[in-house]
C-alpha cells in the first residue's frame, strides 16, 4: 500500500497537530480555571457558530483537531485536501497548518 504521505511526514504532521491540541486543551483548562482569555486569534474551524460560549468553541476545536488526526492516522485521503473543491493543499502548506480544512481560494 503507498501512503499519500511519506512517514516521516505524517509523524510531523501528527506532532504539529497534537502540539496545537495541547496548546487548545491548555487555553480551555485556563479558561475554566477563571483565567480571562483573548480567543479573537483562534482560527476559524468549521463548527463554530455564532454565540457559541467560548469553552464550547474550544471544546469544538479539539474535536476538529482530533478528526484531523484521524485522518492522517488512518491515512485517509481527505485529510490535506480542501472541503470544498477537493483540492490537494500541498505538504509544505500543511506544515504550517496542518489542521488546515481548506484552499485559499475557498477559505475567501
Amino acid at each position: 500500500m503507498t501512503l499519500r504521505f511519506g512517514e516521516n511526514a505524517r509523524l510531523e504532521l501528527r506532532e504539529l497537530l497534537l502540539k496545537k491540541g495541547q496548546e487548545i486543551a491548555t487555553k480551555l483548562t485556563d479558561l475554566l480555571s477563571g483565567k480571562k482569555l483573548d480567543l479573537t486569534n483562534i482560527d476559524r474551524i468549521a463548527d463554530v457558530t455564532p454565540g457559541m460560549r467560548a469553552e464550547d468553541r474550544l471544546r469544538a476545536y479539539l474535536s476538529f483537531l482530533n478528526d484531523k488526526r484521524k485522518l492522517l492516522d488512518d491515512d485517509n485521503d481527505a485529510y490535506g485536501r480542501c472541503s470544498e473543491c477537493n483540492v490537494d493543499l500541498g505538504l509544505t502548506s500543511l506544515r504550517e497548518m496542518p489542521w488546515a480544512d481548506r484552499c485559499q481560494d475557498c477559505h475567501g
